[in-house]
């Protein structure tokens, strides 16, 4: 094969609701694994939701997110079982729980915890501080308005520390 490296990654939904849960991933990233004769060319972006619980930010006044900790408190549970495994986070900066109004920017307040918890954890389990996140077109149901990439270049500059592979976002 040609496949140099491949990562699993995950789509827009909350833990209970992924089609691949992340220990189904780690299983497949282990028999992976062994069937290539114990390479580590295969890893995982874990997904991470920052705004679940949000009324979205559409608003004028911002209230931290109903799950904000609990979706921090995940990103370290999952790098205690998987941290091996882990070399990156993904998210959906247009996907919420309020549809067309519960998007977040990687610059705002949401965006900004999320990014300090991603340095955080970089820092405290030595991975990649790596962020995947999906950007210029939004799905029916999204946010359009947060699938903007205007926020890549303040945050990046911001984080200088945190690598942005941003997607769909020419």
């Amino acid at each position: 094969s040609s496949t140099n490296y491949t990562i699993l990654s995950a789509v827009p939904a909350e833990p209970t609701n992924q089609p691949l849960p992340i220990d189904e991933a780690a299983l497949t990233i282990d028999t992976i694994r062994e069937l290539a004769g114990g390479t580590n060319r295969t890893n995982m972006h874990a997904f991470v939701m920052p705004n679940r619980g949000s009324l979205g930010t559409a608003g004028s006044k911002y209230a931290e997110p109903l799950f904000m900790q609990e979706e921090f408190d995940l990103m370290r549970q999952n790098l205690e079982l998987h941290g091996d495994k882990i070399r990156g986070w993904k998210c959906y900066t247009a996907w919420g729980d309020v549809a067309y109004a519960s998007g977040w920017f990687l610059d705002d307040p949401i965006g900004e915890a999320f990014l300090n918890n991603v340095e955080k954890v970089g820092n405290e389990y030595n991975i990649p501080k790596l962020i995947a996140v999906h950007k210029g077109f939004a799905l029916p149901g999204f946010d359009q308005r947060a699938a903007s990439p205007r926020d890549i270049g303040n945050a990046a500059r911001k984080h200088p520390n945190v690598t942005f592979v941003v997607y769909h976002s020419g």
